[in-house]
């Protein structure tokens, strides 16, 4: 008779990946918006804004790499397990380290998009 081989060159989670896709309960994308602190909320409010008029789901974080690093660095860490296509948009001033710390750690895109 026949005989039923796994593709050999896929991973398992990819393959389940594809095929929920496939069967549409795996849609779109997700863009998480992080701010260094709350002053500077009303750019990236401005950023979830135009994504929404895309239908791009969207949430907007606040946290710090200068005084939040292990907050910023397990943040990521949850997010980098994420099945859903993903991308993240730093949105701080200054000397921008948000979005340098915010890359190394990272599995997705990172854009930086400061307010000035």
């Amino acid at each position: 008779g026949n005989s039923w081989e796994f593709p050999a060159k896929m991973s398992p989670s990819k393959r389940i990946i594809m095929n929920l896709q496939r069967a549409g309960m795996l849609v779109g994308g997700f863009v998480v918006i992080v701010a260094d602190s709350g002053s500077d909320l009303g750019h990236p409010e401005k950023i979830q804004t135009e994504l929404e008029k895309f239908k791009i789901p969207s949430q907007i974080r606040i946290c710090s790499a200068h005084k939040q690093p292990g907050r910023l660095e397990s943040l990521i860490a949850m997010y980098n397990k994420s099945t859903e296509p993903l991308m993240l948009i730093s949105c701080a001033s200054g000397s921008d380290a948000l979005s340098g710390v915010a890359s190394s750690l990272a599995k997705f895109p990172v854009v930086s998009c400061p307010p000035d």
